[in-house]
């Protein structure tokens, strides 16, 4: 099957790249740095889920519903990435430590690094609409990739091997920087304590819950 026919077939998530604003122009306008992207997750058994990749600047937000838990990354001029998780249910935030981390890995789901180590097998488009595949052979199966590189977006992700497919696709996109503002500011008023200080905390419900169902550990 030639490669067009391929991209055109399994690549749905293209379908939202060519009908959002981004297939409005020829050349790429929009801001690599203000987008805000859904995706819906489904695994070999079924089971769907959503998540969430908002950018706006140097700050990047992945946003899980179901789980209720969000994760805010901020770039810092020194290479590090300072981390705020939330928890929606409680309306708490736990403030990390800044630390290195590959902000590729935060602000686009898909590391730079691990997409330098795919192949490229086709690409399709320009600008905003331009479409690229890659894929990989790994040691459990198949890892195939379509890509939009202006703007550095996950478009769709397949992972074959002997469990089933798992799939991350596209399935709508924001451009709007009212929308994506109101979603970095939509946990500002969650009451925030910082990781260091759980130790002296533990006193309270909510930290002891999370300890207790691992989503922290004890800070010493």
């Amino acid at each position: 099957m030639a490669v067009m026919s391929m991209l055109k077939k399994y690549c749905a998530a293209a379908a939202v790249l060519m009908l959002s604003p981004l297939g409005m122009a020829a050349e790429c306008e929009l801001n690599v740095d203000a987008v805000g992207a859904h995706y819906a997750i489904s695994q070999p058994s079924g089971h769907t889920t959503a998540l969430q990749l908002w950018r706006l600047g140097d700050r990047a937000l992945q946003v899980r519903p179901e789980a209720e838990l969000a994760d805010s990354y901020r770039s810092l001029n020194n290479g590090e990435v300072r981390r705020v998780r939330y928890f929606d249910a409680q309306q708490r935030a736990i403030e990390y430590d800044p630390e290195r981390a590959d902000w590729s890995a935060k602000a686009q789901l898909l590391p730079t690094q691990a997409l330098d180590k795919m192949k490229r097998i086709g690409s399709k488009g320009s600008g905003c609409k331009r479409i690229e595949r890659y894929q990989r052979q790994l040691d459990d199966g198949q890892l195939t990739v379509w890509w939009n590189p202006e703007l550095r977006l996950l478009l769709q992700l397949e992972r074959r091997n002997s469990d089933g497919l798992t799939r991350i696709k596209l399935v709508d996109l924001k451009v709007d920087r009212t929308t994506i503002r109101e979603a970095f500011a939509a946990r500002a008023d969650y009451a925030s304590t910082d990781y260091a200080d759980i130790g002296d905390n533990e006193s309270d419900p909510f930290l002891r819950k999370m300890i207790r169902v691992g989503f922290v550990e004890h800070a010493h």
